[in-house]
């Protein structure tokens, strides 16, 4: 299948934030795709912030986290917002998902456990909009977003979110921790009118 992600909208992830009849296991994987959500970080650099991995900054315009990431082994450096500390304060509490054993899991071949979780939670709260996506075959697939959604879409929300609050490609690059802008100018600022209201 060509990998394509796509942005949340805001009422989808208000309905994830929102959702009820969660396991606990899955309330707290909740928090952290929301956490996610608000950091923007690659999976692997997501561990880092469980596991105390980064440092505290006061810079001219907010304080923020500095992460060294672990693809392009650069620094994001991502806002520390209200909200982002909230969501920090209700992951550190949590005591179903051990940090240590999240962290061990994304250096593999990715978190199958996170991924299955969100997917659970997606149902749960109904985000059952249209994916369109093309197969091996060429042939377009549809299949609703509680089915197709996986970690990468809360990078994709992130960064789609960061634009649109009119965050420069350069300044969007530095929170993400993309090595240049160029991916963030030709995937990820391709916004849809549907996406930009």
């Amino acid at each position: 299948d060509q990998i394509v992600y796509f942005p949340l909208f805001d009422d989808e992830v208000a309905a994830i934030e929102n959702c009820s009849g969660l396991t606990p296991v899955e309330e707290e994987y909740r928090n952290l795709f929301l956490l996610h959500i608000e950091c923007g970080q690659r999976v692997s650099d997501l561990a880092k912030l469980l596991t105390g991995k980064y440092d505290v900054k006061q810079g001219k315009r907010y304080s923020y986290i500095v992460v060294s990431t672990m693809k392009e082994n650069i620094k994001a450096i991502i806002p520390l917002t209200p909200r982002m500390r909230m969501l920090m304060d209700r992951v550190k509490k949590q005591e179903l998902v051990d940090p240590i054993e999240f962290e061990r899991k994304t250096k593999g071949k990715g978190n199958n456990t996170y991924n299955e979780a969100i997917r659970r939670i997606a149902k749960k709260a109904g985000l059952n909009r249209t994916i369109v996506k093309i197969d091996s075959t060429q042939k377009e697939v549809k299949k609703p977003l509680y089915e197709t959604i996986t970690s990468h879409y809360a990078r994709c929300t992130f960064i789609t979110n960061m634009i649109k609050n009119g965050e420069s490609p350069e300044e969007v690059r530095r929170m993400s921790g993309h090595a240049s802008d160029e991916m963030i100018r030709t995937v990820y600022a391709q916004l849809t009118d549907e996406e930009i209201i």
